[in-house]
């Protein structure tokens, strides 16, 4: 019993060490599998957010390109209109490049003294109500440069946004002048999205324009002549949810900027990322699972959360190895001993391996599969090559139609673009180039050839050399089709095809250079305007008008030489450039046969029309050094035809040329004057003709300019007029006026009933800020309102009357009078004078200066006088010289009258004495006295 029992014993004691031993080694196995099945599962999780951060850098670089698309507008022309940044930015082809983006903005640069001219030219240019504002989120402060969103398409979201002067945004102004920099785009910090209205984060992309021909080597130059920005608000949760990421949505993932913590504000949080409390910040930390991007000079933080961490508990292959163990080591305990239970290990062993093995082709496969791009890899010790379906996809291949030689994919290049391919592909290679990266046409199987991006890199060994290249084809056809027509659109006019201003003045500045090389070589240049164009647009319609003017290009384009170039400047402004003349005789040649052809009726829809036309002619021998001094003297000399009756042409001469430099230098002067320092404001007194009584006087601008001397109004007030200059100039003279009057009325009692006429131009009548500046003039001044008598030519009347005749109701509605000057130059009708809300006509003085030796001249002003007085109208006669003039006027009842006979126009201080002589003679009782 004795020894049986310590058999047993023995025996137990062998079973319970073999029994621990194998629950040890079944512990340890499943310890083992479990940790290599977590670090797999981690270098797999890890290896797709590296993924999806690459796939996210690249698809930036696909933003920057768009921009620089976008950028290529401006690079032939800095004055892109409202309709072609339209048209652009949102084209599909153009937006399907940039998921995410909520708008194309173009941010102008505009200096602070120029501010309210581009304010009206931008009004001008199909934004009536456009205004400049500054974000109410920062203190008020004075800029030396505005940085304007001119605009921002598309236009329904991003209304709001129009005009906002970014400078006032010191993160968004730092930005971008961080592009100007770099000469590049740069990222902005984040912010909330107001295009969106919810809470979305975003960033802006901004991308510096510069004019042509700018100094941009320094970041100093750069920001010397930088003249915009273009701008692309990008919201962050549209991007990181569009279809590219679709093969990334079963990952948790926060994207943050990086400052060197996790604690960064969020750009975006996945779904199920936000719905978990304190996840934002704490579970990319804790699980580690992160990627940087690199974004401009910032870098951006993807972290990613395991979607579920504990998988590799209850993996297959933990599960196997546990029971494997517990069977091997119940039968080393029972049956077999060690050998068995190591040879069946061994054998599950295998059998996991194999399974881990096949799942990781499939997740290979699957990816390849997914992608939008085709994938290649090309193995260069084989020589073998392999192509994804996506790679056969694009070309239209079968799947069976493609091999694994090189061949398959070099026979496809369009043989002209072989030889860069192949270069390109060998400096990579050899380590030449760190990128492989080509733009290639290939053959499609449809017959067709397809623009494809051709991208790779290369795998090297230890010894530096390249044993593999893996890489992609991706189809940027509509890519390549965009930019050619924003090439087209930057050099050509739409509507007929011909070259537009940018391409012709590059023509013409080869030709100025060519001439300056060889004095031999002459050239010429014709400038266009067609006669009555504007009556017939108007009158028949836009779209008669653009077949009259693709009718008109064709006969030009019928008489020229095929050497010679045509372009259409606008509207109905044609150029031609004769290449190679002999003289400028042959101009003049060919200007009269152009008149011939274009004089010829144009039929369009049964109907006849005439329009005629006015050349203006310069030749190259006036030593020309650039080309916009040569359109500008060929435009002079097509006015000059004008005045001469239209229909003809007219040579630019040495005439032409003294009166354009002075208009020129008028002109600049004009724009950087002192109006106190040279322009002075004189004074006409205005006669009572039945009491002979003063009314009031006439303020009177005139220029004393220090080269040219004294400047006549006809000349300098077209100019104003044009430069946008008579709005400042005009104010400055209500201003004035308004002060003298004021004074007067303190310094004689007798003023008190006087009152001042003030000149009105069409451009201060149609400045969107008049009613104030009159409205504070009479305030600051403190005259009434009723002594304030303003001036409007008919002209301007007749031309713009619905827009003039509202804003003259508004100045009526201030208690303001208004007069019709120059009345009788223009084209109005006496039947229509009561449409008109004013209170006097003023009649130009050259029906004055007539009346005495034209009967009819003198019966037409006796018309005016009588219809005038039915109407309650006031009647001035401007001009009076004479005392026949005066006693024939005093016999119509013409009730008011002022000129040469009375008094000249005076300045400040002689209209002041001459006002205090005539109180001093008509004072009660100061006949008596004398």
């Amino acid at each position: 019993m004795t020894g049986g029992g310590a058999g047993f014993a023995d025996r137990w004691r062998v079973t319970v060490v073999v029994a621990v031993l194998s629950l040890t080694g079944v512990v340890c196995a499943c310890y083992f599998s479990w940790r290599d099945q977590v670090q797999e599962h981690r270098h797999e999780f890890q290896d797709r957010i590296d993924g999806f951060a690459s796939a996210i850098a690249e698809r930036l670089d696909h933003y920057e390109t768009a921009m620089e698309m976008a950028r290529g507008l401006f690079a032939a022309s800095q004055d892109v209109t409202r309709d072609e940044w339209r048209a652009y930015t949102t084209s599909d082809g153009f937006y399907r490049q940039v998921p995410g983006a909520y708008g194309f903005a173009y941010i102008q640069r505009v200096e602070a003294e120029r501010l309210e001219e581009f304010v009206e030219a931008t009004r001008a240019g199909g934004a009536p109500g456009f205004e400049v504002f500054d974000t109410d989120l920062y203190e008020p402060a004075d800029y030396d440069d505005y940085c304007v969103v001119k605009y921002h398409e598309p236009v329904e979201r991003n209304a709001e946004a129009i005009g906002l002067n970014v400078a006032s945004v010191p993160a968004s102004s730092d930005t971008m002048w961080r592009s100007v920099d770099l000469d590049r785009v740069a990222f902005s910090r984040s912010f909330k999205l107001r295009q969106t209205g919810s809470a979305q984060v975003g960033v802006v992309l901004y991308l510096p324009i510069f004019p042509g021909g700018a100094d941009v080597s320094t970041a100093q130059a750069r920001r010397g002549s930088v003249s915009g920005w273009i701008g692309m608000p990008m919201g962050m949760s549209d991007f990181m949810t569009g279809g590219w990421a679709s093969r990334w949505h079963d990952i948790d993932v926060v994207l943050c900027e990086d400052s060197g913590s996790d604690s960064d504000c969020a750009l975006f949080v996945s779904q199920a990322m936000a719905q978990t409390p304190g996840a934002v910040l704490g579970v990319p930390s804790r699980s580690g699972y992160r990627s940087l991007i690199s974004v401009g000079e910032w870098a951006w933080v993807l972290h990613g959360r395991d979607p579920d961490p504990s998988v590799a508990l209850t993996s297959p292959a933990v599960v196997r190895v546990g029971a494997v163990g517990s069977v091997i080591g119940l039968l080393l305990v029972l049956l077999t001993g060690s050998l068995t239970w190591t040879r069946d290990r061994a054998q599950r062993l295998a059998e996991d391996l194999t399974v881990c093995l096949r799942q990781s082709e499939q997740r290979y496969a699957l990816a390849i599969h997914g992608s939008h791009d085709g994938l290649w890899d090309w193995d260069l010790t084989t020589g073998k090559v392999y192509y994804a379906p996506r790679w056969k996809e694009l070309l239209g291949l079968a799947e069976d139609e493609v091999g694994d030689q090189p061949e398959a994919w070099f026979g496809r290049i369009v043989s002209s673009g072989l030889a860069e391919f192949h270069l390109c592909l060998t400096r990579h290679i050899e380590g030449e180039n760190e990128r492989f990266d080509i733009e290639i046409e290939m053959n499609h199987t449809d017959g067709t050839t397809r623009w494809m991006l051709c991208r790779g890199a290369a795998v090297r060994g230890e010894d530096g050399k390249a044993v593999r290249l893996t890489g992609s084809l991706a189809d940027i056809t509509d890519l390549k089709h965009a930019q050619d027509e924003l090439l087209k659109m930057a050099h050509h006019d739409r509507l007929t095809g011909l070259a537009n201003r940018a391409l012709f003045t590059d023509r013409l500045s080869h030709a100025i250079a060519r001439a300056k090389r060889n004095p031999e070589y002459r050239f010429a240049v014709l400038f266009l305007d067609f006669d009555r164009f504007k009556v017939i647009n108007d009158s028949m319609g836009h779209g008669v008008g653009d077949r009259l003017l693709v009718g008109m290009a064709e006969r030009i384009l019928g008489v020229v030489r095929e050497v010679d170039m045509v372009a259409r400047f606008g509207g109905d402004e044609f150029v031609v450039l004769l290449d190679g003349v002999q003289s400028v005789s042959n101009a003049e040649e060919l200007s009269g046969r152009l008149l011939a052809a274009l004089a010829k009726p144009f039929t369009i829809d049964a109907c006849e029309i005439v329009s005629t036309a006015s050349i203006g002619v310069v030749g190259s021998e006036f030593g020309y050094e650039n080309a916009e001094d040569v359109i500008r003297d060929a435009d002079s000399a097509m006015y000059q035809a004008k005045a001469e009756g239209k229909a003809r042409y007219c040579l630019f001469d040495a005439q032409m040329y003294t009166h354009a430099v002075r208009r020129l230098k008028l002109e600049q002067d004009l724009r950087h004057c002192d109006f106190q320092e040279q322009f002075k404001v004189y004074y006409q007194p205005i006669i009572n003709l039945e009491s002979g009584e003063m009314s009031g006087f006439e303020a009177l601008l005139r220029w004393d300019h220090p080269e040219y001397g004294r400047v006549e109004p006809d000349e300098f007030i077209g100019i104003a007029e044009e430069t946008g200059t008579i709005v400042e100039l005009g104010e400055w003279v209500l201003v004035e006026a308004c002060t003298q009057l004021a004074r007067w009325r303190v310094r004689f009692d007798e003023a008190s009933d006087m009152s001042i006429n003030v000149n009105l131009s069409k451009r201060q009548i149609m400045h969107a800020d008049l009613l104030n500046v009159i409205s504070g003039t009479l305030e600051r001044t403190g005259i009434p309102a009723s002594a304030l008598k303003l001036e409007i030519t008919e002209t301007t009347v007749m031309e713009n009357s619905q827009s003039i005749i509202t804003v003259m109701k508004q100045i009526r509605e201030l208690g303001v009078h208004l007069a019709m000057d120059d009345f009788g130059t223009g084209h109005s009708s006496l039947s229509c004078l009561h449409q008109f809300p004013i209170d006097q006509l003023k009649i130009d003085h050259g029906f004055i200066k007539n009346m005495q030796e034209h009967r009819e001249f003198a019966a037409v002003m006796d018309a005016i006088v009588t219809l005038a007085h039915c109407l309650h109208l006031d009647v001035v006669a401007e001009g009076i010289e004479n005392n026949d003039q005066l006693v024939q006027l005093q016999a119509m009842d013409c009730r008011f009258g002022q000129g040469f006979l009375f008094a000249r126009p005076m300045p400040s201080k002689e209209a002041t004495d001459y006002l205090a002589d005539y109180l001093a003679d008509h004072r009660p009782g100061a006949s008596n006295a004398a």
